[in-house]
């Protein structure tokens, strides 16, 4: 049963990492809009271009730690010894290859300034 629990957990967090830049593509992340909101519109774009800067920041910086230990972990051929044996560098990839979208998608929104247009087309249609 604990085997189970250790899958799901896994699971859980993969789903979680692999949805995250979707989610922040149509501009359905979770963010406080009690701030933004009460903020003139020229201060309240400026925070969300300098938040998406520092979310740029942490995705490189995770990215970067994230592929050492990757590297590290394929290189010494490091297991996971839980309640099922598998490799590291599987658990890891999953890990990179998510924040490197993620990393993506705040560049993308640091250029075109927010969501995805069809972000907000589907915003529009109440879906």
């Amino acid at each position: 049963m604990r085997a189970f629990t250790a899958i799901d957990r896994a699971l859980g967090a993969a789903y979680a990492l692999v949805g995250a830049p979707w989610v922040l593509r149509q501009g359905s992340h979770v963010r406080v809009d009690l701030l933004v909101s009460n903020l003139p519109t020229g201060l309240a774009r400026w925070l969300d271009k300098a938040l998406d800067l520092v979310g740029c920041i942490i995705c490189g910086l995770l990215i970067h730690y994230g592929w050492v230990s990757l590297s590290s972990a394929w290189m010494f051929q490091s297991m996971q010894h839980k309640y099922f044996v598998m490799p590291e560098w599987v658990l890891l990839s999953v890990f990179v290859s998510c924040f490197v979208l993620l990393f993506i998608e705040f560049l993308f929104r640091l250029i075109r300034g927010g969501a995805a247009p069809e972000a907000a087309m589907t915003e529009a249609k109440g879906l």
